[in-house]
């Protein structure tokens, strides 16, 4: 077959000068008392994650760098939620580590340019959902192979280090940028639209 070699865009000669000095963001999502098959499928997906560099002006996409949710890559099944409701899937449990980094993400200030919340409120998610301003909902962000996908642009003009873990002794999940911390600040506002009140007997 014919070989045509490329050559790494990062190696140890210009490692230094990637603008990889500092952190930039950090998300973090709970997962206490989850199921074994979602500690299992969480701690897959983080491995696969971490470790990950960002060129400047790169998008990422969550399923483009998860690859294949099967059995081969280590991945358990487990109940996800598709569409409108709870499937036995391989993977379940995997959209804690999209929250997680869609947190990330957002608190750095990265252009998001897709994510897609669950069809079903899912109340674990609301611990640290809001950074410093508390806990609370609207911070999730589901994905499906060949489906809702999770991306956003590194627009720092410097690369960044993703580096992700989650500890099931804690039930906390964790994916901070490392890079050079752009000259902005991420603030968020909440309004609520509607109301339902509870159901009375």
């Amino acid at each position: 077959l014919p070989v045509r070699e490329v050559q790494p865009q990062v190696t140890e000669a210009n490692l230094h000068d990637l603008g990889i000095k500092e952190l930039v963001s950090l998300g973090r999502s709970d997962f206490t008392g989850s199921a074994e098959y979602r500690i299992t499928n969480i701690g897959v997906g983080m491995n696969i994650l971490n470790g990950i560099l960002l060129a400047p002006g790169e998008e990422f996409s969550f399923n483009g760098n998860i690859g294949s949710i099967d059995k081969l890559n280590g991945f358990v099944e487990g109940y996800a939620i598709i569409q409108n409701r709870t499937q036995l899937e391989f993977g379940g449990g995997i959209a804690q580590d999209s929250t997680t980094l869609f947190r990330a993400a957002f608190w750095a200030g990265l252009p998001i340019t897709e994510r897609w919340g669950h069809s079903f409120y899912i109340s674990w998610y609301d611990k640290y959902a809001l950074g410093s301003y508390g806990n609370g909902p609207g911070m999730d962000a589901t994905i499906f192979t060949g489906g809702p996908d999770l991306k956003f642009v590194n627009d720092t003009g410097h690369w960044l280090l993703m580096q992700s873990t989650s500890n099931p002794r804690s039930g906390v999940a964790e994916i901070a940028f490392y890079g050079t911390k752009p000259n902005r600040q991420v603030e968020i506002t909440r309004k609520v639209y509607d109301r339902i009140p509870a159901p009375t007997e």
